[in-house]
């Protein structure tokens, strides 16, 4: 009875060992895992994440983030090696780490590792998103760049950058008019890009607020000449947004002049402290919390030594307009100039616009246009300048506008992904397990006017790493445009994903002035980041192109031409690479091996034909070429055949 005891016993141990894979006999939790692996646009509604099995393991934790930072929090515990997150946005990028565990605790988390899904048909995310700095005193306008296959965009908005953004508006066009700011509130801005299948992620934030405008001038200022004994009237129509006026007084019209009134709230003042028969010049401006405007053209009046006298009036003649009012010049909207407007002077035959370098300093007259509009295009990038107007008749100037300042500025754009060129170059001698990557891409636009400069970031085995600048003028060999970067010591047999932005630091920020000058952000925002597709770092060198293969006049020879894939990259790592030149006749079996070429010297060869053809037989020959590394050789180019009859 005891030996069946003993016996069912140990059957239950097995059975509960066979059940629970031996974990009651484990001690410790398992070793964390080394590599986990996740999708990248494999597939439109999911990423799939694997990783090898872990020894004493009964089941894993996935815990995921959006940030890629330690945000964690667990989204699955699948008992095998595969865990698939449905619960994603397509084009949104997710990080993953992954813990084993068994009865007596958890691993620590793995690497890192990112993927995501490309949504089928979902646009891109927007680039170049900027909203106006109070360029108006209404609305802030936002403007982005146009993304292939969007048919409209939404338009989200938080009072702070981190905060929770609000859908604002939908629209089909490039930018959007938000009226409904408050007046110097700064707001942040960022946009989505979507068509039938759906929406991007949204895009960068960027901050925007209007201003609070300085009133229009006065208008029409009139002083009555003797209509009174013991004082001067004077008259003016309100200048828009006026809260009051102030008034000045002077013994001339150039002055020196002194304020007598202020705030003077209608459209009327009486100066009741003047000496019959002495004319007086006035001058009024409208004021209100931004500021005040520009004066309104001066007019003299003075009081009688008896009773009666004239109207008011200049005592004859025309008048010179009045200032001209709402100076607007750009902040950054155009990458060549600075655009400056104002509201028309009634009267104005002509305008003068005057610039200089800062709110005090001397002015330069820069053109004299007929219309309210300028284009100034000799300003330097982001800095700032100043801008009066004024208006001229047959009468005179008016007086000079209040000034605004603008700078010239812009967005840059992003790399074009479809046209970045990536070749995995060999390992040096010294490291025969470190290869190397270039990528080769165009100059964005204005790349060379704002001094751009290339961030390259590099996405390996569970981690992203910022790797180095690449200077706009660093070119290709031979090329006026296209720029390179060559990342070496890395790993064979692995996926490497890069990452491109264009910034700039010379014009990176940039000053504006409210009362004293301050530190107003960028003046050419960095463009958007493309991610390339994943490379394949191996010994797999690039095929050739074989162009010509042509036989010589006397039938002896073939002349063979190639396109170089390594052109431009001549290097210590690209001098070891040759080209193999093989030819199949109509005898051989095989292809064989008839020349090497190396890359550096030249890009053709010729092929002497065998001297015992038999006279009147064709024969038909067959040419290949193959790149080929110390570490191994790459697949054949292309096939040219020549046909020869002697």
């Amino acid at each position: 009875m005891r030996k069946l005891y003993r016996a069912l016993s140990a059957l239950a141990v097995g059975v509960a060992l066979a059940l629970t894979g031996c974990e009651l006999l484990w001690t410790t939790p398992p070793e964390a895992l080394t590599s986990v692996n996740a999708t990248d646009g494999t597939y439109t509604d999911q990423i799939v994440v694997t990783w090898l099995a872990s020894p004493r393991t009964s089941k894993y934790e996935v815990w995921r983030s959006q940030a890629g930072e330690d945000d964690y929090a667990m989204v699955g515990e699948p008992r095998g090696t595969t865990f698939i997150d449905r619960d994603v946005i397509p084009n949104v990028l997710y990080w993953y780490k992954v813990k084993a565990c068994n009865r007596l605790g958890c691993s620590e988390f793995s690497p890192p590792e990112s993927g995501y899904a490309q949504g089928e048909g979902v646009p891109t995310v927007p680039a170049g998103v900027s909203a106006t700095d109070a360029v108006y005193t209404d609305r802030v306008r936002v403007t982005w760049n146009e993304v292939s296959g969007a048919i409209r965009y939404e338009v989200w908005r938080s009072a702070n950058r981190d905060g929770q953004y609000t859908l604002l508006a939908s629209t089909g066009a490039l930018f959007w008019d938000d009226t409904t700011v408050t007046p110097a509130s700064i707001y942040w801005f960022r946009v989505k890009a979507c068509n039938a299948g759906g929406c991007s992620a949204l895009s960068s934030a960027d901050s925007g607020y209007s201003y609070a405008a300085r009133p229009e001038p006065p208008t029409n200022l009139d002083a009555t000449d003797g209509a009174f004994t013991n004082r001067v009237q004077l008259t003016w129509q309100a200048g828009l947004g006026a809260a009051y006026y102030e008034v000045e007084r002077a013994l001339s019209e150039e002055g020196p002049y002194t304020r007598i009134a202020t705030p003077v709230t209608g459209t009327t003042y009486t100066d009741s402290n003047v000496t019959a028969e002495t004319v007086y010049w006035y001058r009024v401006r409208a004021c209100n919390g931004a500021g005040c405007s520009a004066y309104a053209v001066p007019n003299s009046g003075f009081a009688s030594a008896g009773a009666g006298g004239g109207g008011g009036g200049t005592g004859g003649g025309g008048r010179a307009p009045n200032a001209p009012g709402a100076v607007l010049a750009t902040d950054g909207t155009h990458t060549d100039k600075v655009v400056v407007t104002w509201s028309a002077a009634p009267g104005a035959k002509r305008y003068e616009l005057w610039r200089s370098d800062g709110e005090t300093t001397a002015r330069q007259k820069l053109g004299e246009p007929t219309g309210t509009s300028f284009s100034d295009t000799t300003p330097e990038p982001c800095k700032v300048y100043w801008y009066w107007v004024r208006a001229w008749n047959d009468n005179g100037f008016s007086p000079f506008s209040y000034p605004d300042s603008g700078y010239r500025g812009g967005t840059l754009g992003q790399v074009d992904k479809t046209k970045v060129k990536a070749i995995v170059l060999p390992p040096p001698s010294e490291s025969p397990d470190l290869y190397g990557v270039r990528l080769e891409w165009p100059n964005i636009k204005d790349a060379s006017t704002f001094e751009v400069l290339y961030s390259i970031w590099r996405v390996g085995p569970g981690s992203r790493e910022f790797v180095r600048t690449v200077p706009h003028n660093q070119l290709k060999p031979g090329s006026d445009t296209v720029v390179y970067f060559e990342d070496t010591g890395l790993e064979r047999n692995t996926f490497y994903t890069y990452e491109i932005q264009a910034c700039t630091q010379t014009y990176a920020r940039r000053l504006c002035y409210d009362g004293t000058w301050k530190d107003c952000g960028a003046c050419v925002p960095c463009g958007g980041t493309v991610r390339l597709n994943a490379i394949f770092v191996s010994c797999n060198p690039l095929a050739p192109n074989l162009q010509t293969a042509s036989l010589t006049a006397d039938k002896t020879k073939v002349e063979l031409g190639w396109t170089d894939p390594y052109a431009g990259t001549s290097n210590e790592r690209t001098a070891k690479y040759k080209l193999f030149i093989w030819r199949k006749g109509p005898t051989d079996s095989t292809a064989q091996l008839i020349g090497t070429v190396g890359n550096l010297d030249k890009t053709s060869y010729e092929y002497t034909l065998p001297d015992d053809l038999e006279l009147g037989k064709t024969y038909t020959f067959y040419f290949r070429v193959a790149s080929c590394f110390p570490c191994d050789c790459g697949v054949y180019s292309n096939e040219k055949t020549v046909s020869v009859k002697k």
